[in-house]
Parts: structure tokens; sequence; C-alpha cells
């Protein structure tokens, strides 16, 4: 009905000011409300249900790397809606395929580093004079 999709409208806008703020968590919690109404309201298969996940998975990977699985899945089902309800060479859907292909960049980036940092250690740690 019309009043669900104008709750969700309002919630989905308050959802951008929190991030436009650096508020993540509150997004986060604005935009499941909000995605909670619009899959009652659109069904689970409809392109605002795919919007929302979208968003979602950007909040999500602005957060901890504990999040990132989440935000990846969260990207995976936007693509997917995306793609069945606006087709695969959509603009909206290209941001989908966008956004997940970036935070699996950044992780492999950020494992690199990681990985780096430890042979650093163990350089180091093996250059250090022994004591006897």
């Amino acid at each position: 009905d019309m009043n669900a999709a104008l709750v969700a409208s309002a919630l989905s806008t308050k959802m951008v000011q929190r991030v436009d703020e650096g508020l993540f968590q509150e997004a986060l919690v604005i935009a499941n409300e909000a995605l909670t109404i619009q899959r009652q309201h659109a069904g689970s298969n409809h392109q605002d249900v795919g919007r929302l996940l979208n968003f979602i998975g950007v909040i999500l990977s602005q957060g901890e790397d504990s999040e990132s699985y989440m935000a990846l899945t969260s990207f995976e089902e936007s693509l997917t809606i995306m793609q069945e309800t606006m087709g695969y060479g959509d603009e909206e859907t290209s941001f989908a395929l966008h956004n997940m292909w970036l935070l699996l960049h950044n992780e492999r980036e950020r494992q690199k580093e990681d990985e780096s940092e430890r042979n650093e250690i163990h350089t180091y740690k093996g250059a250090l004079p022994i004591k006897a």
C-alpha cells in the first residue's frame, strides 16, 4: 500500500543522512527496517529491495573487517535482484556489480598488506642479534 512505500522512502532518506553523518550503525538499523517494510510491501524480488541491499552492502563495507562477508552477501543478493528486475546491462545493475568487485578488491589488498606486515615482522625478528 501507499503508506508502506512512504514509510520506506522516509526511512531511506533518514538512512542516507546517517551515512552522511558517519553514523553507520544507526544507518544500518534504519536500512534493515526499511528493507523489512519494502519486502513486505513490494516482495523480496523488487528492484527497490535490490537498491536497499546494495546500500546496506555499502554501509557494511564501511565498517569493520568482520562485516565484509555480510556486505558481500548483501551485494550478491542485490545483484541477483537487479539482474532479474532491471536486466544485466542496466546502469544500476552495474553499480551493484562494481560495489561487489570493489569490496573483493579491497579485501584482497588488505590480505596482501597483512601478509607483507607478517613477513616484515619475521624478517625484523630474524635480524635481531641473539645474545647468549
